[in-house]
């Protein structure tokens, strides 16, 4: 009885979906705050590179309208990907660890395709 009650209030707590547009730039920014070399190597990066314009573009989720189908991504394998760069928390503003970006690019190599990375 308790873990029902558990997870209805966990279900009760959480707000709307974020929108797919919301989800890829939420990478984008994490990725672009922690400037990982790792990142940095795998997405075609330089010091001089504007990280949020050339990951939002290569993707294609500068615009409200993006969606993970029409990206020819399905969304909770986004998400899957996703979890080792908010391993240290959800927070919009929360920096990943160098060591989560790696894992994530190592768990999940279409990452880097998805934002433009080279082949």
């Amino acid at each position: 009885m308790r873990v029902v009650a558990l997870l209805v209030l966990a279900c009760a707590c959480q707000g709307p979906l974020a929108s797919d547009a919301e989800v890829c730039r939420d990478v984008v920014r994490r990725l672009c705050s922690s400037r990982c070399a790792v990142a940095d190597a795998k997405l075609g990066l330089t010091m001089n590179s504007d990280c949020n314009m050339q990951l939002t573009t290569a993707a294609g989720c500068e615009v409200d309208s993006f969606t993970f189908e029409g990206a020819g991504t399905n969304r909770n394998d986004f998400l899957s990907c996703r979890l080792p760069i908010i391993r240290t928390g959800d927070h919009i503003d929360q920096v990943p660890a160098c060591e989560d970006v790696e894992d994530m690019f190592r768990g999940c190599p279409s990452m880097a395709q998805f934002y433009g990375g080279p082949p």
